[in-house]
Order: structure tokens, then sequence, then C-alpha cells
């Protein structure tokens, strides 16, 4: 992967890379060590969500690394809502220090058909993930692939954190990568 590496860093490119921080965080360290201007996201929390003081580490040592506030697979997503709201003011002042480099994030596999099947589904989780983020509670409500009612605490993030992480940080990191073209 390191000629990968090289590249996306000469050319101002993004990686988007899961890295259970757990277990891979040396190796994953070293790959941002060796690639300082490489952005980077790790998305999940870079699975470090019970960890967030060890995320914090990372974040404050690579300005160039970004999460999000994704969960993955739906069970996942139920865990780290507890989670959030257990901790709620730890998350609200990591996402807080750092909210030009958190993004929203609701990590769904979305095709035709779980559309077609599933459209309330992945209405129901979007929705959620911005209710844990800017209101003072989220309610989960599906029915697939697992049956789950629950209502939990929100993080009500203020205004401008909110859409610093739901819109203005993503798109500033977005924009930052430069035009690119195929030539035929």
């Amino acid at each position: 992967m390191l000629p990968v590496y090289k590249y996306i860093q000469q050319n101002g490119l993004i990686l988007l890379i899961h890295v259970n921080g757990t277990k891979y965080l040396d190796e994953f360290e070293r790959v941002l060590q060796a690639y300082p201007k490489m952005k980077v996201i790790c998305p999940h929390f870079c699975l470090l969500s019970g960890k967030l003081e060890k995320l914090a580490d990372l974040m404050d040592k690579y300005p160039n690394l970004y999460t999000d506030t994704s969960f993955g697979y739906i069970k996942y997503t139920i865990s780290g809502f507890e989670k959030m709201a257990e901790d709620k003011e730890k998350f609200q002042n990591f996402i807080e220090k750092y909210k030009e480099r958190v993004f929203m994030g609701d990590d769904q596999v979305v095709t035709d058909v779980k559309i077609k099947k599933h459209q309330d589904f992945i209405e129901n989780v979007l929705a959620a993930y911005i209710d844990i983020l800017k209101g003072k509670e989220a309610k989960l409500n599906i029915k697939w692939p697992i049956k789950n009612d629950e209502v939990f605490d929100g993080l009500d993030l203020s205004g401008n954190i909110s859409n610093a992480v739901l819109t203005t940080s993503p798109k500033k990191l977005l924009d930052s990568v430069p035009a690119y073209s195929i030539s035929k």
C-alpha cells in the first residue's frame, strides 16, 4: 500500500481507511507518521469510541486525520448510540474540539433492492444519526434487519457545531481535493 499512500499524498487526495484502533493502532500510526500530509478519514471513530481520549491523542498528533460518527452495522449503531447517550458530555466535548475533522456518517449500504424493500429503514437510520447529534433525543424505530424501537439521549450539539459536522467541514475537506481529469 505504500505506493498508494505516496500517490494519495502527492496528489492531495483523500484516503478513507477502516482501522480497528484497538488492534492496529501502531501500524496505523506508522502510516500517519510516514505520510504526514495525506488526508485520512478513519470512520467509526477509528473503532475507538470507547476510548475517545486515545482518538483525541491521534487527532492532536495528526492534523490530517478525520473521522465520522457512524458505527456501521445496525447492532453496532445501537451500541454506539447507547455509548453516546451514556457519555454524552465526553462525546460533546470531543466533537466540539474536532468539529472541523469529525463528520456525520451513517454507513449504510444502499442498493436498488434495499431501497425498494427497506426505504423506511434507510430513512429512519439516517434521521436517527442526525438526531443523535442535533437533538435532545434520537428515536431509532426499525423493523429490519432487526426490530428496534428505542429513544436515546441526543448530544444536542449547538447550531454551529452541528452545522460544521453535518455540512461545512466535510465540504471543506472535499473541496480541498484538486480537480482531476482523465486524459483519453
